[in-house]
């Protein structure tokens, strides 16, 4: 595959999605930056078309397969 020199086409090439989880908290400055970096996502044809949830508690997170289209 061929290098790039861009720092963007980089970024996204180094990209990638976690869907296993450690369980530890996250500084509240560092999850203030996610969710405000979540706000700036792409999203096909610019609709944004997903909700950003931010649950802290378990017994919250347990509950949300049923409204979020029983997701695991």
């Amino acid at each position: 595959m061929e290098q790039n020199t861009n720092e963007t086409l980089d970024l996204l090439m180094r990209r990638k999605s976690v869907r296993v989880f450690e369980e530890r908290e996250i500084a509240e400055a560092d999850r203030r930056r996610i969710l405000e970096a979540s706000l700036r996502a792409a999203t096909a044809g610019n609709i944004a078309l997903y909700t950003d949830i931010d649950v802290k508690e378990q017994k919250q997170k347990d509950g949300l397969p049923v409204p979020c289209d029983n997701q695991p």
